[in-house]
């Protein structure tokens, strides 16, 4: 969960760009989005976040750091999950309450605590 104001909404999508970029460019992405994941979540005040890669119609955790971590390799579904939105309004999308955000994958969410 980002618990950046609205106003760094734009900060974070050119961070979590720039990260995207980065994996794609170096040859070995396992090992470097892990330690980028956890930089970006320090940067953030977050307690836990995650990389997704789209897949068809799902979205999966690649990458996950801090209270995420129970969720690697997890699947949702692209059109009814917090990361599908964001992916399909090219927007950053923010959750402040994931237990009761209906674009978070409730269970998903129970996993993460």
């Amino acid at each position: 969960m980002l618990n950046a104001p609205i106003a760094d909404a734009e900060r974070a999508t050119r961070a979590l760009a720039t990260l995207a970029t980065l994996a794609e460019q170096h040859g070995r992405p396992a090992e470097l989005v892990p330690r980028l994941l956890a930089e970006l979540m320090d940067a953030c005040g977050a307690d836990g976040i995650g990389f997704e890669r789209r897949e068809g119609d799902e979205l999966v955790h690649v990458a996950v750091a801090g209270s995420f971590a129970g969720i690697a390799g997890a699947r949702c579904a692209l059109a009814s999950s917090l990361g599908g939105s964001a992916v399909l309004s090219r927007n950053v999308a923010l959750a402040p309450d994931t237990r009761n955000d209906p674009r978070v994958d409730r269970g998903l969410c129970l996993r993460t605590d």
